[in-house]
């Protein structure tokens, strides 16, 4: 078979997951496959394509977590001493 055209297994080994998965997604429309025969075939580069995508978006998606606003915050009661100092010697972290 054409390496630039994939069975479902293929897939499935590609990402990681079971053959059921791929086909759900398939029929879901999540991935871009064809019904061939009793099968499905996916085109390589169009699965690529698409799993880009899904990444961007799922990282345009993501709430990013505020950060610490001081060194105090991360650092354990034992070695806040020392933060304390290397905070004074650099001035506060930024604010978000």
């Amino acid at each position: 078979m054409d390496a630039d055209i994939l069975t479902a297994e293929q897939v499935a080994d590609l990402l990681h997951c079971d053959v059921a998965t791929v086909e759900n997604r398939t029929r879901a429309g999540e991935l871009p496959g064809v019904k061939f025969g009793r099968g499905w075939v996916y085109a390589r580069s169009e699965l690529i394509q698409t799993i880009a995508v899904c990444g961007r978006k799922n990282m345009k998606d993501r709430p990013v977590a505020p950060g610490p606003k001081s060194l105090m915050a991360v650092v354990p009661p034992r070695r806040q001493t020392r933060a304390a100092s290397l905070e004074s010697s650099l001035g506060p972290l930024p604010k978000d």
